[in-house]
């Protein structure tokens, strides 16, 4: 074990205790903790506001954990996607087919597709 401390106190106080609390501990390999695979649940959460004039929205799928080999195609997929802000202009030069037609359509203030891995699954989507 690794004890570390800022301190201007007395050294061999601090060393006292930390065999203290720490010295039962036995000494060995450590072990990992091992957690079930995580499994995905798709949700529905929606709440009305009339009195706010826009909607915040996020749809997301499955995606894949950042050891899969279907993980570079969902990055190259969330860069095709992209983002857009209206306060940063653009328009018919934007690179995304998807954030011209956003643009064009006046759908959206701005919009980001996001690609979140974990260890064992992920997530895909835009908000």
């Amino acid at each position: 074990a690794v004890v570390s401390t800022q301190s201007t106190g007395d050294h061999a106080e601090l060393v006292k205790l930390a065999e203290k609390h720490f010295g039962g501990m036995p000494a060995g390999q450590e072990t990992a903790l091992e957690f079930p695979p995580a499994r995905y649940s798709g949700s529905w959460m929606n709440h009305r506001d009339d009195a706010n004039e826009l909607a915040h929205v996020a749809v997301a799928v499955e995606g894949c954990s950042w050891n899969n080999p279907d993980y570079f195609a969902l990055m190259v997929a969330n860069t095709l996607v992209g983002n857009w802000n209206r306060a940063q202009g653009g328009g018919k030069t934007l690179p995304s087919q998807f954030a011209r037609k956003i643009h064009d359509m006046g759908a959206a203030q701005s919009y980001m597709a996001f690609n979140t891995c974990y260890k064992d699954t992920g997530l895909w989507g835009v908000y």
